[in-house]
């Protein structure tokens, strides 16, 4: 340090030490929230038994998203009075097909609401599902 001085005198040279052995390192254990409790996503459902699909976008849980589709209470998993509409419900019911939590994927994670029509749109057109009724919330103006 001396020397460092003696030779630069216009520089103000200090030495700061830094220990990396810390408890943060080694107690640094995030835990995995399961997938069903994952929010602003977009998600694909692929039927069991015939192979067609679905993609939609959710800003609550997948869970609540899915119970939905299924029908019943995202609490108490009773079939609901008016459940809303569900291309999914309506092609399960019609062919007989098993609806389960287990054909629901999450294909992309985003928490901002716009970012996620919009993506939900640009997935849409690429993996083109045969049970969305539209392109998606944004009509997007795609030229290749």
């Amino acid at each position: 340090m001396y020397t460092l001085n003696r030779c630069y005198p216009q520089l103000d040279v200090r030495l700061v030490f830094y220990n990396n052995f810390t408890i943060k390192r080694f107690c640094n254990h995030k835990e995995h929230v399961p997938d069903y409790l994952v929010s602003g996503i977009i998600y694909k459902f692929t039927c069991g038994d015939c192979n067609i699909t679905y993609v939609g976008s959710s800003s609550r849980h997948l869970k609540a998203r899915v119970s939905e589709h299924r029908g019943v209470s995202y609490r108490t998993d009773l079939p609901l009075s008016n459940p809303p509409y569900s291309s999914i419900y309506d092609h399960c019911h019609k062919y007989k097909h098993n609806l389960d939590h287990n054909h629901f994927k999450i294909i992309h994670r985003n928490n901002q609401p716009d970012n996620l029509k919009i993506l939900e749109s640009l997935v849409i057109k690429y993996l083109k599902p045969v049970l969305n009724a539209d392109t998606g919330p944004h009509q997007l103006q795609i030229f290749l």
